[in-house]
């Protein structure tokens, strides 16, 4: 196999390097003494301005259907993108991007339906959407079929009770991709439901987890009676197992990408 560009993706590539000296965030490229921003807040809205920026250049979602906001592009270009800008999320705006661009958007592309991804996708390839993830547990760290956070079905909602723990960027996230037991009376992995759930319903409380520099890098979730509708659970009933497995599936290529991301700069 021929690793070498071809001459249309060296163009691409040319292209977007030089868009993106102009659009990276001031003071980042060339400057190894760089200081990121001080707090979390200030991270996510450089992640915004700097998301909104990729998407109104076209750049975001390179390998999502235009209908939903992406561009339809080639592996190779969404590789050119992700190999630039990947320092970038990392190194300035704390990795935001991960669980957003790299978890929510290609599992609710997988498995949403029409309305969900009409909703969901474009603004979360903006950076308008930041996303956190509620599947571990006290007792459900990675034996995900354990976890005894319940959604009890009432008419055309769920009322969730339970707690999440070891949850990144849950401090500021908007929405959180969920996975609860709606049915405790089958075997563990057939009785999970998939959710998006708005963090800014009532009965959700963050409390960060700091670590020894203090810095807040998770978070427990806790659930009291919280309502969602029906329409935000992602797939049928029962679904969330599998669900969850392209999520998962996706995390082990983020997490990889994000590794070697770290030593580009």
């Amino acid at each position: 196999m021929d690793f070498h560009y071809t001459e249309e993706e060296k163009a691409f590539k040319e292209k977007f390097d030089s868009w993106l000296m102009s659009n990276a965030p001031e003071g980042y490229l060339g400057n190894m003494d760089y200081e990121p921003p001080e707090d979390w807040e200030q991270m996510a809205a450089e992640y915004r301005k700097f998301q909104r920026s990729l998407f109104n250049a076209g750049y975001a979602g390179i390998n999502f259907p235009k209908a939903y906001g992406g561009a339809e592009g080639t592996v190779m270009e969404n590789i050119i993108v992700s190999e630039a800008t990947g320092p970038i999320y990392f190194h300035t705006m704390g990795g935001l991007h991960v669980i957003s661009l790299g978890l929510a958007a290609p599992t609710i592309l997988a498995w949403g339906s029409e309305e969900q991804k009409q909703t969901f996708l474009p603004p979360t390839l903006s950076g308008e959407i930041i996303w956190c993830q509620g599947f571990s547990e006290p007792n459900a760290g990675s034996d995900l079929a354990n976890l005894n956070t319940r959604a009890t079905r009432i008419g055309n909602e769920y009322v969730i009770e339970g707690q999440k723990v070891w949850s990144s960027f849950a401090h500021i996230a908007d929405w959180c991709i969920l996975v609860v037991r709606t049915d405790p009376n089958v075997p563990k992995h057939k009785g999970l439901s998939y959710f998006l759930v708005d963090m800014k319903l009532p009965g959700i409380e963050v409390n960060p987890i700091k670590n020894i520099a203090g810095d807040p890098e998770f978070n427990e979730i806790f659930f009291e009676e919280v309502r969602i509708p029906e329409d935000m659970r992602v797939g049928q009933e029962g679904d969330g197992w599998k669900v969850a497995l392209t999520t998962l599936g996706h995390e082990r290529y983020v997490g990889e990408v994000a590794l070697a991301s770290t030593f580009l700069r």
